[in-house]
């Protein structure tokens, strides 16, 4: 399975390049195409896989004990205490797979924490989204989060875009495409979309 993601990552990846962001949506990305290089890297080395390795160079796995090092040490004395016994229940759920999660975002470079309502959460390393824009306190407030399927020989692409705003609140727009590999090109009148927002912070 991780095999097989690992692919679509590059297919993705190789079919769409930052500039389409630009161009479907309408944004510019505030990261390089030579920063996503280097976090596809990052990633690489981690899970074991750095392109210099061989039969007669195989990894010591250095990447995965400095992460995990560094991650105990941030959580191991962490504690959290919410007035609300509701939230507090849901955060404690939220936080059982933080350490790990955690060592990913390191390897990377950053990791989002995304809500997925109820008490569920999911945990986006800085491989697998993209940002657009950050205030002036340096806090993520706009970002895309690819999601990308193949199916037989179709590619199926969704960019969900955060958008949070002091006066609106957080907006939500989804915008997908489809096509074979050879026709994979983007055009705003090749998208759907679907906006959402929501007004509490």
């Amino acid at each position: 399975m991780k095999k097989n993601l690992k692919a679509l990552k590059g297919v993705w990846r190789a079919l769409f390049p930052l500039k389409d962001v630009k161009q479907a949506l309408g944004i510019k990305p505030a990261i390089t195409d030579e920063m996503l290089q280097a976090i596809e890297l990052w990633q690489n080395c981690f899970s074991g896989s750095a392109p210099w390795l061989s039969d007669d160079a195989i990894s010591l796995g250095l990447e995965q004990a400095i992460t995990r090092e560094l991650a105990n040490i941030t959580l191991n004395e962490m504690t959290v205490s919410i007035s609300n016994q509701a939230l507090q229940e849901i955060f404690d759920k939220a936080v059982l797979e933080l350490n790990s999660e955690l060592q990913s975002g390191l390897a990377t470079g950053a990791m989002v924490i995304k809500p997925l309502g109820g008490d569920s959460v999911q945990y986006i390393s800085a491989n697998a989204f993209v940002p657009i824009e950050f205030d002036t306190r340096h806090r993520l407030v706009k970002v895309i989060f690819p999601e990308f399927k193949k199916i037989d020989d179709r590619y199926y692409t969704r960019l969900e875009y955060h958008s949070l705003d002091k006066d609106k609140g957080l907006t939500i727009t989804n915008t997908a495409s489809t096509a074979g590999k050879a026709e994979y090109k983007l055009c705003r009148k090749d998208f759907y979309y679907e906006e959402h927002t929501h007004t509490s912070l």
